[in-house]
Formats: C-alpha cells, sequence, structure tokens
C-alpha cells in the first residue's frame, strides 16, 4: 500500500489507454482546480494545456505550500506543480474555470473542467475554500436545500454538457463532491445519460428526502462515496447506504485530506467501515441535530458565524493567526452565543455518552469472542 504519491511513481509513466481513468485519478484531477486559476483557464470553454495553465499559475503566484489557507492540504499544490512531468497527465486540457464569492447570498462556489485525451469530460467543483462565507454555507446545508453553490453546480454541468461533446465524470471532494452528487442527480434526462460516474470524496451527505427521490434512484449506480475511515465531514447529515471506507494513515479532521488514503495499485484501499471515533462523532451531531427545528439551526448558524466575523476575520487563516487580544474577543462572543453554547453543552454530553456506549459494546463483542474461542478449543 502507498499514498496517491506513490501513486504517481507507479502509474504515472502509463497513459490512459493502458491503464484507464480511475478513483485515484479522479481524485488528483478534482484538485486541480482548488488553487485560483482565475485569467489563468478561460471561464468558457477553450481549451488549455496543464502544462501552460501550471507554469502560468506558478509565475503569478510563487509557490507557497501555505497559500491555500490554514487548513489546506500542503500536497495540493504539491501535485499541481508534478502533473505536466508525469506522462500520464501531459496532454490534459483546462477549460472552464469559475470561482464565486458572494458574501451577500453567502456563496462559495469553484469549478473547473478537465479534457481527457479521448474526449471525455471531467466536470469538479473544489470543497469549501479559506474564507468564512464558505463555511458559513457549508453549515446553511443543514438548514435548507439547495444552497447557491449547490445551483450553481447544476447550471454549470449543464452548460458544460451543452457546450462540450463526450462523456462525462463529475467529481469533487469535500463540499466539492455534495456538489458534485447535487448536479448529476438535479441534471436533465439528457445529461444524465451521457454521464458515466459520479465521485464524491468525503463530502456532506443530504436529507431523508434527497436520497429517496426518483431524481437520486435514477442515477445512483452510477454514484460512487468514498470516505476515510475516520471521517469528520462526509458524515455530516445523512450518508448514502452504498458509501464505501478506505484506510488513511491520518486520523481525525486530517484525515479529510485523500493525499494521506491508502492507495493499492489503481484504487483507495478499502476497509471495514467507519472508526468508532466517526461513528462516535456521527451519532452525537445526528442526536443534537435532530433535537433541532430549522429555525433553531439557521439561529445557531447565525451565533457562531457572528462570533467568527465579530473579530473582523474573513477567512480561518485569520481566525487561526488572531493575537491574544482577539481571541479573547471571540471568546467572549461565543460565550455570549447561547444556541452555540446550548449546541456545545449537548454535543460534549453526547460524546461522552455515546463514547461509552462504544466502550461497552466493544467490550461485550471481545467477551463473546473470548467465549467462542474457549468452546471451538
Amino acid at each position: 500500500m502507498g499514498t496517491l504519491f506513490d501513486y504517481l511513481e507507479w502509474r504515472g509513466d502509463l497513459s490512459f489507454s493502458i491503464v484507464p481513468l480511475n478513483e485515484a485519478d479522479l481524485y488528483i484531477l478534482s484538485k486541480i482546480g482548488t488553487p485560483d486559476l482565475t485569467g489563468i483557464v478561460p471561464q468558457e470553454m477553450i481549451m488549455v494545456r496543464i502544462e501552460d495553465a501550471v507554469r502560468d499559475y506558478f509565475e503569478k503566484y510563487p509557490y507557497d505550500e501555505k497559500a491555500l489557507g490554514a487548513l489546506a492540504s500542503t500536497a495540493i499544490l504539491k501535485s499541481m506543480i508534478k502533473l505536466p512531468e508525469i506522462p500520464r497527465y501531459g496532454d490534459l486540457r483546462l477549460c472552464g474555470f469559475r470561482k464565486k464569492l458572494d458574501p451577500d447570498t453567502e456563496e462559495q462556489f469553484s469549478a473547473l473542467t478537465v479534457r481527457l485525451p479521448d474526449g471525455t469530460n471531467v466536470v469538479t467543483f473544489r470543497g469549501t475554500d479559506d474564507t468564512l462565507i464558505g463555511w458559513k454555507e457549508n453549515f446553511n446545508l443543514s438548514v435548507s436545500m439547495p444552497v447557491p453553490a449547490q445551483t450553481d453546480a447544476l447550471e454549470y454541468l449543464e452548460e458544460v454538457a451543452a457546450e462540450l461533446e463526450g462523456d462525462l465524470i463529475v467529481a469533487g471532494h469535500s463540499k466539492g463532491g455534495n456538489l458534485a452528487v447535487y448536479a448529476a442527480t438535479e441534471a436533465s434526462e439528457e445529461v444524465k445519460a451521457r454521464i458515466r460516474e459520479v465521485y464524491n470524496f468525503d463530502g456532506p451527505g443530504f436529507d431523508e428526502e434527497f436520497w429517496e427521490s426518483e431524481k437520486y434512484l435514477s442515477i445512483q449506480d452510477k454514484i460512487h462515496v468514498i470516505l476515510p475511515e475516520d471521517s469528520m465531514v462526509g458524515t455530516l447529515l445523512i450518508q448514502s447506504s452504498r458509501a464505501q471506507t478506505v484506510s488513511c494513515a491520518e486520523q481525525s479532521f486530517a484525515s479529510h485530506d485523500g493525499y494521506t488514503w491508502s492507495v493499492t495499485r489503481d484504487h483507495f484501499t478499502r476497509c471495514e467501515g467507519l472508526s468508532d471515533f466517526a461513528k462516535n462523532l456521527d451519532k452525537s451531531l445526528d442526536d443534537v441535530l435532530n433535537g433541532m427545528n430549522s429555525e433553531d439551526r439557521r439561529q445557531f448558524v447565525e451565533e457562531f458565524f457572528g462570533a467568527l466575523q465579530s473579530t473582523g476575520a474573513t477567512t480561518l487563516t485569520e481566525i487561526w493567526e488572531l493575537d491574544w487580544a482577539g481571541t479573547g474577543n471571540l471568546a467572549k462572543a461565543l460565550l455570549s452565543a447561547p444556541r452555540f453554547n446550548q449546541f456545545v453543552g449537548d454535543l460534549i454530553k453526547l460524546l461522552f455518552r455515546n463514547a461509552q456506549e462504544t466502550q461497552k459494546n466493544s467490550g461485550t463483542e471481545k467477551k463473546k469472542s473470548r467465549s467462542r474461542s474457549k468452546k471451538e478449543k
């Protein structure tokens, strides 16, 4: 087993005609549009070579592994700078880069289309960026749907289908995975017929109504949901019952980075299921959210992000780098937010209770296992 960087060494010299496109490739391709390619890749469906796009990007933005924000994986830029040198990806073409950040509608959206040598179009949606607006939109998923980014993702997919010939593959990581599933599900029947596969890499789920809808059921066999065993993002809301779990070298939130997922040959390495940590967190969050109506959730989101924005910060990096005075002001703002405090208090109680239940059940299973072993002897 290895990681995606090992995969680039194993398969990088082999064309897609020799080793077909696979989920490892699609995760890598889904991250190309993470940096700001405005002015480098056209908004229109006009193709540019990946070699030219990468060169122009690093001429405009000198390499800095922290340039994408405090929580972004440093592997993204490391991978991007290598891709043009790898024969497998040297003939890729990029087009249709979009980036939108709208404080009024609380939307953060970005998309990019990657065209393969055989004419297949990989429509990719990026996840949440470093902005507080982007993170607030994530939280808004628990309040109402569609959020603006989902609407734009659907429009973008329909536009790509109208402008470009060839099969479509839709993919995204984190919120981008949620956008990929939403856009493919809501697409017209003509577009759905051209979609080959959809990949959601550790992106949030949806409500029960979405998973039971005829639109989703009509395309469910093409949708793949992949979660790391310690998933904290992909388990938000209700996730697909068809989701698959993969091994990861990191734990908790660090496992969200697909470059830390284990790779065997040309696919992520499957494991038995979510870790006890992920199950406990998922159940606790569900229990808290199920006890809140939509208005309670909306006010919780407003209080929480109102406190963050009261510091004057507009990004998570700025929150991370607050001085002592700023940190104190943030703490005061959070302490004065009643629904935020109730949410945190309820979550801590449920995490503790569910952890005890998990430990108890685990102990019971071990006793049963020992008992079975004795009987077999």
